[in-house]
């Protein structure tokens, strides 16, 4: 999707699980925000960004 819309994926190994795990904090606080700050139309695709973050990193 990222290079669909004609933009570069950036990422990088993570190598412990405290680095995931402050990855993982760090990815659904911007969600959640991105959530908030969204309008009434695009809360539906923010919620489901949310979701495959918390449900992905299981």
């Amino acid at each position: 999707m990222i290079t669909a819309d004609g933009d570069r994926p950036h990422w990088h190994r993570l190598v412990d699980d405290s680095d995931y795990l402050t990855a993982l904090h760090t990815k659904v606080v911007e969600e959640a925000r991105e959530l908030r700050e969204a309008s009434p139309e695009e809360r539906v695709f923010e919620l489901a960004d949310l979701l495959e973050v918390t449900t992905s990193s299981v």
